[in-house]
């Protein structure tokens, strides 16, 4: 008999460490050198809940750390950490309020402190964001030393202020995603749409575009715009007539949509009659392929039985003195005749 080794014991795979011990942590990270999206993990959460809070040193180091974001990447990417790990977390506000204090010393935000503060006082939201998306962004008064920017980055740094702008105002404000949409298009689609001037220029702005989630909900949330703007018009009262023709033309459409959705349920119903016999002609073959399994594998097993205890008698008769040879000469051609024939009957099974 062979020896049976134990199996091995699968040990559990080690915990990841822990990366952020604090806030302070998390916004280092933010600011490093290391150009990459942020993510925390759970356990980061737990060991930043009970962590030290941003002491006054520490938040002076991390501004100047962070007035090295200039294009504001960073603290975009910060601001959407906020938004989608930590909203409902405590250390949201510590987060949100460093992030506050650097906006406030952003050449970008120079004149938008009340806006950030949220003071009676301050310009309108869709006054600060003109402000944001019509100043030169390269033109700001930057530290002596800093090297100018390229074109490039001087056009994503002035979007990148409008996109932490619109996150503050929804970190503090709970502005809704819609009307977030409504202006990031005046402030940044619309202006960048109108420099395509022919159809060319369209379609390949429109092939070349990668972001495909962005441009569906552009497009979703212009179609709804669409719709509250058809049905305003159909009740104006100034436009009688009009409406009435666009009430029959809509009902013509509904009419051929409605067209349309009975034949897309005719075909689904037919679709999923399909799918249900396919799945019972899969559950009958299954059950049938088992049965001759059994069967099979009781037939095998029944005849490997009688011809082992064939075999097992011709080799007691062979030990014998003298030896019958004989008798395990028969057994043997008996059991070999046997299995032949086993394996005939499942390759004729099988083809």
């Amino acid at each position: 008999m062979t020896e049976q080794k134990d199996s091995p014991v699968l040990e559990k795979p080690p915990a990841k460490p822990v990366r952020f011990q604090a806030v302070a942590d998390l916004i280092r990270e933010a600011y490093g050198a290391k150009r990459k999206r942020l993510t925390v993990s759970k356990a980061d959460l737990e060991a930043m809940y009970s962590g030290p809070k941003l002491e006054a040193a520490q938040r002076e180091e991390l501004l100047r750390l962070a007035a090295s974001d200039r294009m504001l990447d960073r603290t975009r990417e910060l601001l959407l950490l906020n938004a989608e790990r930590l909203a409902s977390q405590p250390l949201a506000g510590q987060v949100r309020s460093f992030v506050g204090d650097m906006l406030r010393l952003h050449p970008a935000f120079r004149e938008l402190g009340g806006v950030i503060g949220n003071l009676p006082e301050a310009m309108s939201d869709e006054a600060a964001l003109e402000l944001l998306a019509s100043q030169s962004f390269a033109g700001l008064p930057w530290q002596k030393d800093a090297p100018p920017l390229k074109k490039s980055e001087a056009e994503q740094g002035r979007l990148n202020a409008v996109y932490c702008l619109l996150l503050w105002m929804r970190e503090t404000r709970g502005t809704s995603v819609e009307r977030i949409q409504r202006h990031l298009h005046a402030t940044a689609w619309a202006p960048a749409a109108q420099r395509q001037k022919t159809d060319a220029q369209v379609l390949r702005t429109l092939m070349q575009a990668r972001d495909r989630a962005a441009l569906g909900i552009a497009r979703a949330t212009l179609e709804s715009k669409v719709r509250e703007q058809s049905q305003e018009a159909v009740a104006a009262r100034d436009a009688e007539e009009r409406a009435a023709a666009r009430a029959k033309e809509l009902g013509v459409q509904l009419e051929k949509v409605s067209t349309q959705l009975e034949a897309e349920k005719d075909l689904a119903r037919s679709l999923a009659e399909g799918i249900e016999k396919a799945r019972r002609e899969h559950d009958d073959a299954i059950a049938h392929m088992r049965n001759e399994y059994e069967e099979l594998r009781g037939r095998l097993l029944r005849r490997l039985r009688q011809e082992v205890s064939l075999l097992d008698e011709g080799l007691q008769a062979l030990r014998r003195e003298p030896p019958k040879v004989h008798v395990m000469d028969d057994h043997a051609e008996r059991a070999i005749h046997a299995l032949k024939g086993e394996i005939e009957r499942i390759k004729g099974g099988s083809e």
